[in-house]
């Protein structure tokens, strides 16, 4: 048995990698999945996934941690493929990222059954098969300088969806209306929840996304493929060291963006990112406990009480840098 836990912290895209991650595995060893926490499962309201049932639910279960490489230039915890996860044991729950594709084990084609839109996300999608959109991610990004895209992409990439998808109408769909409107004024903005956002990304036209892991899964549940633009070296756009920040994170049929406004393909991408991947399984080699907080903010120390309002009220009054 291969087991998936949801957790509450994490996000609706995290929560569909693990799940989507671990179901590929369970399919390639020919064991049940099943997934814990469905109560916290951010998109309960409108996918519909299998929680499968466990065989043996009295039964141990062991722990797997997916190997992560903390990089102390990037300031970024990166992964890869862990080959470890084709000889697992018997009964086990996977904890980590998965946000490669070689944990799908070629069944791609398969995700649309495993995470399936319900009826109203589908009729919503309609609405956008003429309009590009936009992907821009803020929130508690911006508390990460590093991971927010600059104006610089945007316009790139804006320029690129004009010429090799003939776009007119852009929209922006965000986790953070505030931000857009100030970072990106000219462009009008999506103005609806989760499912909303979900539809309109599996609707476009043409995208151009930011470096979360929300956009994956509406696009490539889609049954087309639509043109796509991301960011290069994924969650370390334009970072000197131009390393992939997670080689996992280089995806089929999308075109990758530079700093320097060259669009590359897949393909042009793959060595780069294996031989980045390649080196982290080569140079590093200290494993510690999440406990030891390595590459965390000092903020989680402040109480949840007095952080939250504080941070309510410095995005009201800096919504480009405050999320």
């Amino acid at each position: 048995m291969i087991q998936t836990r949801f957790l509450s912290g994490q996000g609706l895209g995290n929560q569909l990698w693990t799940y989507a991650a671990a179901r590929g595995i369970a399919e390639h060893l020919g064991r049940p999945h099943v997934v814990t926490g469905r109560d916290v499962f951010k998109g309960a309201e409108f996918l519909d996934i299998d929680f499968g049932e466990d065989p043996e639910p009295d039964a141990p279960v062991a722990r797997f941690n997916e190997a992560l490489f903390y990089d102390p230039e990037l300031k970024y915890f990166s992964s890869g493929y862990d080959i470890r996860t084709e000889h697992l044991p018997p009964r086990v729950q996977l904890d980590g990222l998965f946000q490669s594709e070689r944990y799908f084990h070629g069944r791609e084609m398969e995700l649309k059954h495993w995470i399936r839109p319900k009826a109203e996300v589908l009729s919503a999608a309609e609405r956008y098969r003429d309009v590009c959109v936009l992907n821009l991610r803020g929130g508690e990004y911006k508390r990460h300088k590093a991971l927010i895209l600059p104006r610089s992409y945007w316009d790139m990439a804006v320029d690129v969806l004009r010429r090799e998808a003939g776009a007119t109408e852009i929209l922006v769909v965000t986790d953070d209306p505030g931000y857009a409107r100030a970072f990106l004024p000219e462009f009008p903005v999506l103005e609806g929840g989760v499912a909303e956002c979900y539809a309109a990304l599996m609707g476009a036209k043409a995208l151009a996304v930011s470096n979360s892991s929300f956009s994956y899964f509406p696009i490539k549940t889609r049954s087309d493929r639509p043109f796509v633009v991301a960011p290069e070296h994924w969650a370390r756009y334009g970072h000197p060291a131009r390393r992939w920040a997670m080689p996992a994170n280089l995806y089929r049929d999308w075109h990758w963006l530079s700093p320097a406004g060259e669009l590359r393909s897949y393909e042009a991408c793959r060595d780069a990112a294996e031989a980045d991947a390649a080196w982290y399984e080569a140079e590093y080699s200290v494993r510690i406990p999440p406990s030891m907080g390595i590459g965390l903010p000092r903020s989680r120390f402040i109480p949840a009480g007095l952080k939250r309002p504080i941070k309510r009220a410095a995005a009201r009054l800096f919504p480009t840098r405050i999320g």
